[in-house]
């Protein structure tokens, strides 16, 4: 799947999310954080996961519309649900489906 990773995140009244320096939060940005970032539970992640995270991530940062397997997809939602809170996962995830969220 196709996923524009260069699209804005929303808050809940539709305003764009913006960072410390009032810049658009961007799925990319999201993604690639999350990706690259330690949490709990990565000591158990093998090398061979953490270089699949990195790869990954280096091609988000190159392409703004890379075509996704479900299993990348999958890697990135789990990551950005673990890295962030409701207000920078609902916004990512309705992109990552391709779809509006279902309530």
């Amino acid at each position: 799947m196709k996923v524009d990773v260069t699209q804005g995140l929303t808050a809940l009244d539709g305003e764009p999310l913006e960072n410390e320096d009032q810049e658009p939060i961007v799925l990319r940005t999201v993604a690639i954080n999350a990706l690259m970032g330690v949490m709990e539970g990565d000591n158990s992640m093998t090398g061979e996961q953490k270089l699949k995270n990195w790869v990954l991530a280096q091609r988000l940062q190159k392409e703004d519309s890379p075509d996704l397997t479900p299993e990348e997809l999958a890697s990135i939602k789990e990551r950005i649900g673990k890295a962030f809170g409701p207000a920078v996962v609902g916004p990512s995830f309705v992109i990552l489906n391709g779809s509006p969220a279902e309530g």
